[in-house]
């Protein structure tokens, strides 16, 4: 596990950033010993302590192999959780029974009992370009981008799910400008009475205005990675699938501007 330990004089604090993923097991070790995470610095913080000290907390734990689920617990949790979601009452049973399962795209079960499903995206064709963020020019380039570059369709359509997963690994991206959303959190009172949770991104602003949330544990931050890890790999499959068959023969991008 490569990683870098920053002394801070200043503020008489430490700081360790690491280059890969921490196993959930680390990250427990980490919070025992009084580190937390610290989104502007991107690094574990805490108080000043000995490179000796960390190396031992980071080094002594056994790190274990996430058993993966096998294809029958996996069809055994999406059947629970449309026997869930079902237990509204629908009218018509078949109906929306097929259009809970198709909204499937990994099924996870957090150590309190609840459920999340993560959906199934679909693709995007469609792309238009203002001047949010952009000058004309961008704005125009963008659009053309869009229409003519499937690399750049990838990455569109793609980055979501990225953010989510990095955000989830505490690895965020800069380029993304999304620093502020620092929390997974489970928000309590969306909650449905059959036990399906409602898991969002949270950011410094929900805090501060003591939205009814709380973040995930480490071990749920762990499965809900697993979820994302898997759907953003079935989604990039089908990604590559469509533009073999299609290119970018439908793709749709335009541009507008608000008179000044």
């Amino acid at each position: 596990m490569k990683y870098e330990i920053f002394h801070i004089e200043s503020t008489n604090m430490v700081l360790i950033r690491f280059e890969d993923h921490v196993p959930v097991e680390i990250r427990e070790a980490l919070i025992g010993a009084g580190f937390d995470y610290e989104w502007i610095s991107r690094a574990w913080s805490g108080l000043e302590c000995p490179d000796e000290k960390i190396d031992r907390i980071i080094n002594s734990v056994v790190v274990h192999d996430r058993p993966a689920m096998t294809k029958d617990e996996e069809n055994a949790l999406n059947d629970e959780y449309v026997r869930r979601e079902m237990a509204y009452g629908w009218r018509d049973v078949k109906k929306w029974e097929k259009f809970f399962r198709e909204r499937i795209g990994a099924v996870v079960k957090l150590t309190d009992g609840t459920i999340v499903n993560i959906e199934r995206p679909s693709i995007e064709t469609r792309f238009c370009y203002g001047e949010s963020g952009y000058d004309m020019d961008q704005a125009v380039d963008a659009a053309e981008r869009a229409r003519t570059c499937e690399s750049y369709f990838r990455w569109c359509n793609l980055r979501g799910l990225a953010e989510v997963i990095r955000i989830l690994e505490r690895r965020p991206d800069e380029s993304d400008g999304f620093i502020y959303r620092h929390c997974i959190h489970v928000t309590r009172d969306s909650r449905m009475r059959d036990g399906i949770a409602d898991v969002s991104l949270v950011g410094a602003w929900d805090d501060r205005h003591g939205r009814p949330t709380e973040e995930v544990s480490e071990e749920d931050r762990e499965r809900l990675l697993e979820g994302y890890r898997k759907v953003y790999a079935s989604f990039e499959k089908r990604i590559n699938t469509y533009l073999k068959r299609y290119g970018l023969s439908k793709v749709v991008s335009w541009t507008y501007w608000r008179d000044a």
